[in-house]
């Protein structure tokens, strides 16, 4: 499982248990992910546009553009490494949010 892959990673969401119903007959398998704080980048998509929304801003300085793409990067190159493929990476698959009192560092997590 690539997520298992990648545990410990700090920009990759926590894999916390995989379920098989073995009485199914439909092959479903469950994730069980590790709650995640933060909102989909996706809420925020016009603000990295460059159209600002003064309640939801994420990226508000070229320093946090930076350390945004340099997390999902690293993430990238984590899937890279490993031969891996991330078939879904999109702005709703990402979650952002700032440490501390809300003024802290930016800190995104790829689900």
């Amino acid at each position: 499982w690539a997520l298992a892959q990648l545990a410990g990673h700090p920009h990759v969401v926590r894999l916390v248990a995989c379920v098989d119903d073995a009485a199914r007959t439909d092959d479903l398998v469950a994730l069980v992910l590790a709650r995640v704080r933060g909102a989909p980048v996706a809420a925020f998509a016009d603000e990295l546009t460059g159209t600002l929304d003064a309640g939801k801003t994420v990226c508000r300085t070229p320093a946090d553009v930076l350390a945004f793409a340099r997390q999902v990067l690293s993430v990238l190159a984590a899937l890279e490494r490993r031969r891996l493929v991330h078939a879904d990476l999109k702005f709703d698959n990402v979650l952002a949010e700032r440490r501390g009192d809300g003024e802290g560092a930016l800190h995104c997590t790829v689900i």
